[in-house]
């Protein structure tokens, strides 16, 4: 897959119609994750972010060179949820 079909494959699933619900289907993607809990924005998390970033831009030669493929990275996700529907309401995020 080149950048571009990568690209448009991502426009599908990151800017759905605003308007309504839509049913979007995702393909197989590898990804990698980057594992905890506690709030996001801490320095841990932070750190970990710079190091799969760090990673990524070491891969990306590599891939190019062996595969002939552009490597993209996808826009960062975090998921996050709380045990209380109180904590994840009011944004407790350390919870």
């Amino acid at each position: 897959m080149n950048v571009e079909d990568f690209h448009n494959r991502l426009r599908e699933l990151y800017l759905p119609p605003k308007k309504r619900f839509t049913l979007v289907d995702v393909p197989e993607i590898r990804y990698a994750v980057i594992d905890g809990k506690g709030d996001p924005r801490c320095n841990e998390a932070e750190e970990a972010v710079k190091w799969l970033y760090s990673v990524a831009h070491l891969i990306k030669p590599q891939i190019r060179r062996r595969m002939g493929k552009n490597f993209v990275e996808p826009p960062l996700e975090c998921l996050c949820w709380a045990d209380k529907k109180k904590d994840f309401a009011e944004g407790n995020k350390d919870k």
